[in-house]
């Protein structure tokens, strides 16, 4: 067995330690096969009972992850319903069946990759890893084009062990967590804004992405280290190196206990004055955590993850889900929603946003707001919407002039 040691992207701190498993990506096909005009129609009704048997099995994977971490890791699921039901995805998809005359595979294939290439062109690595979420719907249709070949969540044996994979999609990566026998993850790709970056760092589960190639250099079995706080991953360590991570490891879970504890404090000073420690969140999987660290309400959530969660633009309902889910799950601490901060390097995939030779300075923040206001009215009146509990505050970015 080669001894490995590996650099990546810490993402989520702490020591994992443990076999392998090795996870196979769930890949979309990129074959081209032609089909005749007269086989088009039976090609549409392929897809149509694939997107209905996607619909399902969405609902109950939800039920499962529910059932086992909570409804508030449960959400990736309702975000990924919304992909589904996404009008303008799914006719690209069914005119490049029609026009092309092909199978719906390669179209649905097409579609994967115009979306991911639409994603990587985003400067801002949060809106960049959103494209995982546009793959994991289109890898789940095109496996319940064949009923048989549905994408299933791995059965657990019971035995803990180290995930190593290419790519986490965002579904499985709530399924794997909900077994409860993740130690810890590495993969070659994502980043620290990713959704299994952020539902590892919820579970406390130590991460390590960007790691390029190690799916290329491991095997089932290998026993692997993770440290998540560093960012390194060492593959089948001598007896001498496992011991030294074996100690930091025991430290570590010391220092984490503690921190645990001081987060049940008071928020007072020594001088005896009360503050109000408040988080930052991108997601709403994220209250729960911040909550268990010692805050005592949200004070920003970044709104933008709503528009990049569907190829059409969010509708009211959709930002009214995501908004009311958060202020439940806080009441009754309060939430500050930032409406939209696109400009700058976060663009929207769904509006072609020229660029600007200054554009942290350019159109973006309240500016985009007040350019785009249909989009503004339907984020304002989901936010007055979800205020019903009394907890949830508006917080507007940039503000610079009075005007505005």
């Amino acid at each position: 067995m080669t001894f490995i040691r590996l650099r990546g992207n810490g993402v989520s701190p702490g020591i994992g330690m443990g076999e392998l498993s090795l996870t196979e990506p769930a890949l979309l096909p990129a074959r081209k096969e032609p089909i005749a005009k007269s086989a088009v129609d039976g090609e549409l009704r392929r897809l149509k009972k694939a997107v209905e048997r996607t619909k399902v099995e969405l609902l109950e994977l939800k039920q499962q992850v529910k059932d086992n971490m909570g409804e508030e890791h449960a959400f990736i699921f309702d975000a990924h319903r919304l992909i589904l039901e996404d009008k303008s995805l799914f006719d690209g998809i069914r005119s490049t069946v029609r026009d092309d005359k092909v199978r719906v595979e390669w179209a649905l294939s097409q579609a994967n990759q115009k979306y991911r290439e639409l994603f990587d062109a985003i400067a801002d690595d949060y809106f960049r890893q959103r494209k995982s979420d546009v793959s994991d719907v289109l890898a789940r249709v095109s496996a319940n084009l064949e009923p048989k070949a549905r994408l299933r969540a791995a059965k657990g044996t019971g035995k803990k062990y180290v995930l190593v994979a290419h790519e986490m999609l965002p579904s499985e990566a709530a399924l794997r967590f909900s077994g409860g026998n993740v130690l810890a993850v590495a993969t070659d790709m994502g980043g620290p804004t990713s959704h299994t970056a952020i539902l590892a760092r919820s579970l406390n589960i130590p991460a390590v992405v960007g790691l390029h190639n190690i799916t290329q250099q491991v095997k089932n079995g290998d026993f692997v280290i993770v440290d998540g706080t560093d960012g390194e991953v060492i593959v089948n360590p001598p007896p001498a190196v496992r011991k030294e991570f074996l100690g930091k490891k025991e430290r570590y879970d010391r220092y984490f206990r503690e921190l645990k504890k001081t987060a049940r404090l008071k928020s007072v000073t020594l001088d005896d004055v009360k503050f109000f420690p408040l988080a930052n969140i991108e997601l709403p999987e994220e209250v729960e955590m911040a909550f268990s660290f010692g805050a005592e309400g949200i004070g920003l959530f970044r709104s933008e993850f709503i528009y990049l969660q569907s190829a059409s633009l969010p509708t009211e309902e959709d930002h009214l889900a995501a908004y009311s889910r958060i202020a439940r799950a806080a009441y009754p601490a309060p939430v500050y929603i930032r409406t939209i901060d696109i400009g700058g390097e976060k663009t929207l995939p769904q509006l072609k946003i020229e660029k600007e030779p200054n554009p942290a300075l350019g159109l973006r923040a309240i500016r985009f707001s007040l350019r785009h206001r249909d989009l503004f009215k339907v984020q304002l009146r989901a936010i007055l919407r979800a205020s019903s509990l009394r907890n949830v505050r508006i917080l507007i970015p940039m503000i610079t002039e009075v005007e505005e």
